[in-house]
């Protein structure tokens, strides 16, 4: 078992935990003899969707119709699985968002031909 601490003077909590999670583990993982490794503390960082919901009810959508059209734009995906010797490595991908400009992209619902975002 090894311990480690990611600092920074300019980089925030949230920051130094998105380049743990996505750059520093992912890397670690690619190590021989490493069997996972575990992010504790930071920030994580996400986005919060705040509906307009006289808009939805003037489109007649429905905050399920919204929540199931999020989840779709951002679903994990399964990819198999490769060897390497004796080691396996699962692919997924997690999550398929990555900024708050990519959650107005999801289209919600579409009637004759219009799309709703």
């Amino acid at each position: 078992m090894y311990r480690y601490r990611l600092k920074s003077d300019t980089h925030d909590s949230r920051d130094l935990r998105t380049i743990q999670d996505w750059v520093v583990m992912r890397q670690l993982k690619l190590v021989p003899g490493v069997a996972d490794v575990v992010s504790l503390g930071g920030l994580i960082k996400q986005y919060e969707v705040n509906p307009d919901l006289a808009k939805l009810r003037d489109y007649k959508i429905t905050l399920q119709q919204l929540a199931s059209a999020l989840q779709r734009g951002n679903a994990n995906a399964g990819g198999g699985y490769t060897e390497q010797g004796r080691q396996q490595y699962l692919i997924r991908g997690i999550g398929l968002l990555r900024s708050a400009d990519e959650i107005g992209t999801i289209v919600v619902a579409e009637r004759n031909g219009v799309r709703c975002w």
